[in-house]
């Protein structure tokens, strides 16, 4: 007899929020330290509801995502024509300018967390602005550099990154990647009921 826990997860919708869902799961649960509980990850997307289809942008959390569900970082940028980002730039941010921009990199200020930098830059006054004067990914930036080089291994750098990507493309992606390399099963069928039970939770889908 087999005591192993056991757990049944369904997931309602695809696309990259739906599959990344699934590969998170059944990722978590393919390895090692949780090999004494099995899951059976299902994922239901509907043919009949259309993709979105926008572009997407991430934060730099995304790159542990991927690799924690065994995606390559070469393969996601391949295939889903994706770009790094490096940060936000805000154009007109006060009074609309040509020089008004505010920058928002993804990289930490210099000293960040051991000492006041704002305080230490306002009495500067330097001219230059606050991003500019802590952090040397504004510059990386402005000058069309990449946060890492091409020998760099995958998902590190030199300056914090995430993505620009096609979304439409990424859902394929994972979705390829969960039911091939993860086991995660998956079902095309529109659902047209959520059961709930006595106490309001979900009981079950039709």
């Amino acid at each position: 007899m087999n005591d192993s826990p056991f757990l049944n997860v369904v997931i309602v919708g695809g696309g990259s929020a739906g599959w990344l869902t699934a590969g998170l799961i059944a990722s978590k649960y393919a390895t090692a330290e949780n090999k004494n509980t099995k899951v059976c990850v299902t994922l239901i997307e509907s043919p009949d509801v259309p993709i979105i289809g926008v572009g997407e942008g991430t934060w730099p959390s995304m790159r542990n995502t991927l690799k924690r569900i065994g995606i390559s970082e070469l393969a996601f940028l391949k295939y889903c024509g994706a770009s790094f980002k490096q940060g936000s730039k805000f154009c007109g941010w006060s009074n609309g300018e040509k020089n008004d921009i505010y920058y928002h990199p993804f990289t930490e200020p210099n000293m960040y967390g051991r000492a006041n930098i704002y305080e230490i830059w306002k009495h500067k006054n330097s001219g230059k602005t606050y991003a500019e004067e802590t952090c040397f990914q504004t510059a990386l930036c402005e000058h069309n550099l990449a946060p890492k080089k091409l020998i760099a291994k995958e998902f590190t750098a030199s300056a914090n990154y995430g993505y620009h990507f096609d979304a439409v493309q990424l859902g394929r992606l994972l979705h390829e990647h969960c039911v091939s390399n993860l086991g995660v099963n998956y079902i095309s069928d529109h659902v047209t009921k959520v059961c709930l039970s006595q106490a309001g939770n979900i009981d079950s889908i039709e």
